[in-house]
Protein backbone atom coordinates (compact mmCIF):
# COMPACT_ATOMS: atom_id res chain seq x y z
CA UNK A 1 0.00 0.00 0.00
CA UNK A 2 1.10 3.53 -0.54
CA UNK A 3 1.16 6.22 1.62
CA UNK A 4 -2.21 8.02 0.74
CA UNK A 5 -3.70 4.74 0.94
CA UNK A 6 -2.66 3.90 4.62
CA UNK A 7 -3.30 7.51 5.18
CA UNK A 8 -7.10 7.23 3.49
CA UNK A 9 -7.47 4.03 5.88
CA UNK A 10 -6.54 5.81 9.33
CA UNK A 11 -8.59 8.75 8.22
CA UNK A 12 -12.08 6.28 8.15
CA UNK A 13 -10.71 4.31 11.22
CA UNK A 14 -10.52 7.30 13.19
CA UNK A 15 -14.05 8.86 12.00
CA UNK A 16 -15.41 5.90 13.26
CA UNK A 17 -13.73 5.45 16.46
CA UNK A 18 -14.86 9.38 16.72
CA UNK A 19 -18.47 8.33 15.84
CA UNK A 20 -18.61 5.38 18.14
CA UNK A 21 -17.47 7.11 20.86
CA UNK A 22 -19.55 9.66 20.76
CA UNK A 23 -22.59 7.40 20.92
CA UNK A 24 -21.11 5.46 23.91
CA UNK A 25 -19.65 8.67 26.30
CA UNK A 26 -23.15 10.70 25.47
CA UNK A 27 -26.47 9.02 25.86
CA UNK A 28 -28.87 9.86 22.93
CA UNK A 29 -31.76 12.54 24.11
CA UNK A 30 -34.88 10.00 24.80
CA UNK A 31 -38.04 12.24 24.27
CA UNK A 32 -40.92 10.78 26.61
CA UNK A 33 -44.38 10.84 25.79
CA UNK A 34 -45.73 13.98 25.21
CA UNK A 35 -48.05 14.08 27.59
CA UNK A 36 -48.35 13.89 31.53
CA UNK A 37 -50.43 11.87 33.23
CA UNK A 38 -52.80 12.16 36.54
CA UNK A 39 -54.43 9.45 38.50
CA UNK A 40 -57.13 10.50 40.80
CA UNK A 41 -58.64 8.39 44.27
CA UNK A 42 -61.55 8.72 45.61
CA UNK A 43 -64.18 6.82 47.69
CA UNK A 44 -67.74 7.74 47.11
CA UNK A 45 -70.79 7.79 45.01
CA UNK A 46 -71.38 9.08 41.05
CA UNK A 47 -72.06 12.62 41.78
CA UNK A 48 -68.71 12.79 43.97
CA UNK A 49 -67.14 11.27 40.34
CA UNK A 50 -68.59 13.62 38.22
CA UNK A 51 -67.38 16.28 40.66
CA UNK A 52 -63.55 15.01 40.35
CA UNK A 53 -63.86 14.77 36.82
CA UNK A 54 -65.42 18.42 36.39
CA UNK A 55 -63.25 19.76 38.83
CA UNK A 56 -59.73 18.30 36.62
CA UNK A 57 -61.56 19.12 33.55
CA UNK A 58 -61.42 23.15 34.40
CA UNK A 59 -57.60 22.53 35.26
CA UNK A 60 -56.88 21.18 31.46
CA UNK A 61 -56.88 17.54 32.01
CA UNK A 62 -58.26 15.21 29.69
CA UNK A 63 -60.16 12.15 31.21
CA UNK A 64 -59.28 8.60 29.87
CA UNK A 65 -60.73 6.33 31.89
CA UNK A 66 -62.09 5.38 35.51
CA UNK A 67 -60.90 1.70 37.23
CA UNK A 68 -63.74 1.23 39.92
CA UNK A 69 -63.52 -1.00 42.79
CA UNK A 70 -66.08 -2.17 45.38
CA UNK A 71 -65.88 -1.46 48.77
CA UNK A 72 -67.01 -3.88 51.89
CA UNK A 73 -69.53 -1.19 52.85
CA UNK A 74 -71.31 -0.82 49.24
CA UNK A 75 -69.62 2.12 48.69
CA UNK A 76 -67.29 2.89 45.33
CA UNK A 77 -63.40 3.76 45.73
CA UNK A 78 -62.33 4.57 42.10
CA UNK A 79 -59.20 5.80 40.29
CA UNK A 80 -59.33 8.53 37.48
CA UNK A 81 -56.98 8.52 35.11
CA UNK A 82 -56.29 12.45 33.23
CA UNK A 83 -54.10 13.17 30.42
CA UNK A 84 -52.62 16.83 29.69
CA UNK A 85 -50.31 17.69 26.61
Amino acid sequence: MDRFSKFCLLACVVLLMIIALSLVLKTPVVHAAKYRYLVVYFVGGQAEGQKEMDKEANDGWEFLAPIYSERSGGSTQALLVFRKE
